[in-house]
């Protein structure tokens, strides 16, 4: 009896808390209400439920003060439904845009993000080679490097089976006596490396040796720092070189690398221009690919590349260089160098066969957006960790340690800051001529069929440019007034140069004169190159004016682009009269600058001369 009682009690609480009269939504569309805070029908298409309007039927009761709190709280309902229909609109406003260009503008708010951790699916080729070893008869020819889409990963599976989960013994320890210590059958006589005789290579004196050295180190190592100086000086002291070949050959290139910075008459070929042939007689001992057919690869050979690169970019024929870039690139692959090692322990050989990695990928991003072809290789595309930054003299142990250390002092500035920020900048620039010039079939494969993506996308990278321009460590920043060391300033020099080119390679597609007149821009990119195009005249010249023997690494391109986009200006400006003459004698005069900046630099550097 109480029990039915109580119930009745409830059933009148909960009628008199219910509001009496339909919503405003149910009323207009004329639909039964249950009269809740946000009706069901309300809730179920998520419709803004209010009960606002004044009702035609009947007046409304007055406010009773004890229900004010039930007012004040659909108040706030209606609100946050309010901020609902907000929020919805501004997404649907977002997703018209093409999946292309939401692809694309995904991808560059992480071009500045530090890169992620490997996936261990990506780290499954680690077992691969051993697989192999452990399925070897003859121990034949290693495979290099083997990927996911490979054949190798069905031999790793089979190993994995064959091992079976209760066997303990891994695949190396499998291999291990069953590797044979003489030439296998598979190998012929001819093709073995027994059957090439050692080359005779001519190095210079001992005196011009060492000045050659220390000549790489200071003017190009610094930028490109792909030696441990260190290593390099005891190994040569130890004279390394006249029994290991391979090592011999880096020697060599270092030589003529350095040649280009020195004076002494005995780095140039006898009854030639000093200047022009300073350093060929070491690099034309080099035999750059021939070897690869009898051996494996090395970090000598991959650090043979670079080198070999470093001095070709200066000569008459810069463009030979693309390709030693890209079979260098090819040796690495080949090699596992542009993949993470999930077990192997941080070495000097390992960190200087990452920074060769890195040399050939700065490289490639460099020539490539210059000589205007696709980029073989995304940042993206490897996984390899980023160089490690400590100075050489702070590499702790002797090179074979199986635990060295790599301490950089609290409080002094790093040389190698200014390569990884190099680095990051680099993945700005190739990304942009990956997207902004490759070809229309590219670009509707990816959805980006029309041209109203265009200027988004340039507003996202220029977004991007700016988020790394904040980086750029304090003692790298361009200030020639306040920068007291010699490399620091080269460095800042090099980064602003770079810099400054990578906003005109952003925004040049959209200068109007490379336009169709049907495809018009509201982007001023005009404006944007020009003032990006006279701060890089100004840096180059003040480098060139306090380090007049010291040319510019990476300076020719963006000097050269610089040049144009102002003549651009000059001759297709907007403006008239006095004014416009003002802006073109400016302008002019900033062309002059980078020209004459090439003029120094084709003292030193050949491939100056054609840009000139």
């Amino acid at each position: 009896m109480s029990s039915d009682g109580n119930s009745e009690s409830e059933r009148v609480i909960s009628k008199q808390k219910r509001v009496q009269r339909a919503c405003d939504m149910c009323r207009r569309k004329k639909r039964r209400c249950d009269g809740a805070e946000r009706c069901d029908h309300c809730t179920k298409h998520d419709f803004v439920c209010t009960y606002i309007d004044p009702s035609t039927t009947r007046q409304n009761p007055p406010v009773n003060p004890e229900n004010s709190s039930n007012l004040s709280q659909s108040y706030v309902q209606e609100l946050e439904n309010r901020v609902k229909t907000a929020e919805a609109l501004l997404e649907k406003a977002k997703s018209e845009r093409s999946p292309g260009v939401q692809l694309i503008s995904a991808t560059i708010h992480q071009l500045n993000s530090p890169f992620p951790t490997p996936h261990s699916d990506d780290l499954t080729f680690a077992d691969i080679d051993e697989s192999f070893r452990a399925l070897s008869i003859d121990n034949t020819a290693a495979q290099g490097f083997q990927g996911k889409s490979s054949g190798a990963m069905l031999v790793k599976a089979a190993v994995d089976l064959r091992n079976g989960s209760k066997n303990k013994k891994s695949a190396h320890d499998l291999a291990a006596n069953q590797i044979p210590t003489s030439i296998p059958d598979t190998i012929k006589a001819w093709e073995s490396p027994a059957s090439v005789p050692p080359p005779n290579y001519a190095f210079p004196e001992d005196d011009l040796l060492a000045s050659l050295i220390s000549l790489y180190f200071d003017n190009v190592n610094t930028f490109l720092p792909l030696l441990h100086r260190p290593t390099f000086e005891v190994a040569v002291n130890r004279h390394f070189h006249l029994e290991h070949s391979a090592f011999a050959r880096t020697l060599l290139l270092v030589c003529a690398v350095g040649a280009r910075y020195s004076t002494d008459p005995r780095v140039s070929i006898p009854d030639a221009p000093s200047g022009e042939t300073a350093g060929w007689k070491y690099f034309d001992q080099v035999k750059l690919s021939g070897h690869l057919v009898r051996t494996h690869p090395t970090l000598y050979d991959l650090q043979t590349y670079c080198l070999a690169a470093e001095f070709l970019d200066c000569t008459s024929s810069p463009r030979t260089c693309w390709t030693l870039v890209g079979f260098g690139m090819r040796l690495a692959q080949d090699m596992g160098s542009h993949r993470f090692k999930m077990r192997s322990r941080i070495t000097f050989e390992r960190e200087l066969e990452k920074r060769a990695s890195w040399v050939l990928f700065l490289f490639d991003a460099q020539i490539t957006t210059a000589l205007g072809r696709c980029i073989p290789l995304q940042p993206h595309d490897f996984d390899i960790e980023m160089p490690i930054i400590c100075d050489d003299e702070y590499w702790a142990g002797s090179p074979d340690n199986s635990t060295p250390m790599f301490s950089q002092p609290a409080g002094k500035p790093s040389q190698i800051a200014y390569f990884s920020c190099m680095l990051q900048l680099n993945r700005i620039l190739s990304f942009s001529c990956k997207i902004l010039y490759s070809t229309n079939r590219t670009k509707t494969l990816i959805g980006l069929g029309d041209d109203k993506w265009e200027e988004q996308v340039v507003v996202e990278l220029d977004s991007a440019l700016n988020t790394w321009f904040e980086t750029i460590p304090a003692h790298l920043r361009w200030d020639p007034d306040n920068i007291q060391s010699d490399v620091f300033f080269d460095q800042s020099a090099v980064l602003y140069c770079t810099y400054y080119h990578t906003r005109i390679i952003i925004h040049r597609p959209f200068i109007p004169s490379m336009r169709r007149a049907s495809n018009p821009t509201h982007l001023p990119s005009l404006a944007i190159c020009n003032t990006a195009a006279r701060a890089c005249s100004h840096v180059a010249q003040v480098q060139q004016q306090r380090r007049p023997n010291n040319p510019l690494w990476f300076s020719q391109t963006p000097l050269f682009t610089s040049s144009i986009v102002l003549l651009l200006n000059i001759w297709g400006g907007s403006g008239s009269g006095m004014a416009k003459v003002n802006v073109a004698e400016k302008d002019l005069a900033d062309v002059h600058r980078c020209m004459s900046v090439l003029s120094a630099q084709r003292q030193q550097w050949p491939s100056a001369g054609a840009l000139l």
